[in-house]
């Protein structure tokens, strides 16, 4: 498979965040509300049970099951700015349709790094704006 590529490997020169879905998210001007916190707390709650629920689906083997909650994690990560994750969850996803998935063991690993860096990043940007 020449044109194959592993879904588990992101540039890595690909800026954790989304610089302009931030601006968006959480824009400089004092006169307008952020909303970037608000969508924060909401993405850390519901992607904690995902997270779970990608390690039990990765420990099963099951892509279908799988599928669920990466492709959730990769749309809420996208409209966060939060790009790194979205990525990662995009191409997971893609590998899943096209039935070539087989990093079960490393994905529950690999992801939970990336949601901890674009968390952190993402808290950064709450904090100084």
């Amino acid at each position: 498979m020449e044109n194959w590529k592993d879904p588990l490997i992101l540039d890595e020169s690909m800026a954790p965040l989304d610089a302009e879905q931030i601006a968006i998210l959480a824009p400089d001007n004092d006169n307008e509300d952020s909303m970037l916190g608000d969508l924060l707390e909401v993405f850390i709650a519901e992607s904690e049970s995902r997270l779970a629920e990608i390690a039990q689906f990765c420990q099963a083997q099951d892509a279908q099951a799988l599928r669920v909650p990466v492709h959730f994690i990769a749309g809420s990560a996208a409209n966060l700015g939060a790009a790194r994750i979205s990525q990662l969850c995009r191409q997971v996803e893609v590998a899943i349709l096209d039935d070539s998935f087989d990093g079960y063991s490393d994905l529950p690993q690999i992801l939970q790094n990336e949601y901890q860096v674009g968390l952190s990043a993402l808290k950064e940007v709450v904090r100084t704006n």
